[in-house]
């Protein structure tokens, strides 16, 4: 069947999200578009006859930058925050030269209602809600990277000159003061982890520059407290230019942290530092990790520049 909504889609590939937001194992699908001055959301359930959820939710309204609107979506993720048997769809909304909005969204699907966190002038990226089975409500984790259209002297707080690393509650408050990387032009990025019998995260600042500040490599507990920190030696970071972390499947289907670049896949050892390296050209951009063949084993699926693919099984072996 086909639906059609009011405005234009947003810029980029993150005006489409996918979810079981009610828990019946069928799927749903929201959607995102501008119309004049606002960003709108909209559901569709495919697979039952009342197939349209809703349609025009207002998300925001979007500011005019030299008679234009410019809005992104980024990553978005599902997770039921609250309890209530429904998973809220979270996402980041990213204005560009818009300026605002920028922050933290959540649909409640239960509630019909948006909420957002304060606005900020960060650029979010990769989302990860994880519950650590600690007191308290999951935590929801951004990487924030480094765009150059919010100076500090529009005090818009989190300038995005600099790159973060931020951990909201259910309530999009902060669950501690962001981590800033104050390096332009950086990256960040981060996984979830077992270290030395504890769950927590591995984050990564990524000097994408020309200064001399060295990528760092932390570890965190899920409150972000700092457990250790290291920086990855200059030549190191030459040689293999390693841009992003993320954990890769090894044997047995145990996840490993793991730094990525154009090159290849640089494990982490127990130290945190880049040990044994797999040069395997274009595994920059890990996008999915999931058993394709149905053998019990996961593979992980890498976006390549002109519209490739490349799968790994696991244990980084039998590229296609």
């Amino acid at each position: 069947e086909q639906w059609n909504f009011s405005g234009r889609l947003p810029e980029r590939a993150g005006f489409l999200a996918y979810g079981d937001i009610d828990g019946d194992n069928a799927g749903e699908v929201f959607l995102f578009t501008i119309r004049r001055d606002s960003l709108l959301l909209h559901g569709i359930d495919p697979f039952h006859e009342n197939r349209l959820l809703f349609k025009n939710k207002l998300v925001s309204t979007i500011q005019w930058r030299n008679d234009t609107i410019q809005a992104f979506i980024g990553h978005s993720s599902f997770f039921d925050l609250d309890s209530d048997g429904y998973q809220e769809l979270i996402f980041p909304v990213k204005a560009g030269f818009s300026l605002q909005p920028r922050g933290l969204f959540v649909y409640d699907y239960q509630d019909d209602s948006i909420y957002h966190s304060a606005m900020l002038g960060a650029n979010m990226g990769k989302i990860l809600v994880h519950d650590f089975g600690e007191a308290g409500s999951p935590a929801i984790y951004v990487a924030c990277n480094t765009l150059g259209n919010i100076h500090d002297s529009l005090n818009i707080p989190y300038s995005d000159y600099s790159s973060y690393f931020m951990g909201f509650d259910r309530d999009l408050e902060f669950l501690f003061p962001p981590l800033e990387y104050p390096v332009y032009r950086s990256s960040t990025s981060f996984t979830n982890t077992t270290f030395a019998g504890k769950e927590g995260i591995i984050l990564y600042f990524c000097n994408r520059s020309d200064e001399d500040d060295p990528s760092e490599i932390r570890l965190l507990d899920p409150a972000g407290k700092l457990i250790i920190k290291k920086e990855i030696p200059e030549d190191l970071q030459e040689k293999y230019g390693l841009h992003c972390l993320n954990n890769v499947m090894m044997d047995n289907n145990k996840a490993i942290p793991a730094l990525f670049s154009s090159k290849g896949i640089s494990i982490l050892d127990d130290s945190l530092m880049p040990a044994e390296f797999y040069p395997i050209e274009g595994a920059a951009h890990l996008r999915y990790t999931v058993d394709l063949d149905g053998d019990g084993n996961k593979e992980m699926i890498f976006a390549q520049r002109d519209n490739k693919v490349l799968i790994l099984r696991a244990g980084l072996t039998d590229p296609l």
